[in-house]
């Protein structure tokens, strides 16, 4: 795996695959342009193995319930060792059980399932400083 030379990244990380498709489709512009690099992750290992070969700005859009490591988890990992990187997370469950902990670790917000992938574009795009 080597380091791609982007300089702004989107990290979406979740174990429903399918989800895939819709980023790309709504960040194509962008990454067609050569503004974003959009990087699937299945995992939260993936997601830091990705991490730990590119540098820039990066946003990390992470499920919160997944099989391997948690989203939180995963959101403490990066507090820890990635502490520019901003986390958002995301779940189709009460948000509540969660606060105390993505505010804690640093999170920069929590998206509701099923995703408004207008309004999550228009968030991504603006905290990269990038215009559309």
């Amino acid at each position: 795996m080597r380091a791609n030379k982007a300089k702004k990244y989107l990290l979406a990380v979740d174990d429903e695959e399918d989800l895939k498709f819709l980023f790309e489709h709504f960040f194509s512009d962008q990454v067609c342009s050569g503004e974003l690099n959009l990087e699937f992750c299945a995992t939260a290992k993936e997601c830091l193995d990705k991490l730990k070969v590119i540098s820039g700005e990066i946003v990390v859009l992470s499920d919160i319930c997944m099989p391997d490591v948690s989203g939180i988890d995963l959101l403490k990992t990066i507090s820890e060792k990635y502490p520019s990187v901003k986390v958002f997370l995301v779940s189709a469950y009460d948000e509540d059980k969660y606060l105390e902990d993505m505010k804690k670790y640093g999170a920069q917000g929590y998206i509701s399932k099923p995703l408004e992938f207008d309004s999550l574009k228009d968030t991504v795009l603006r905290i990269l400083d990038i215009t559309h």
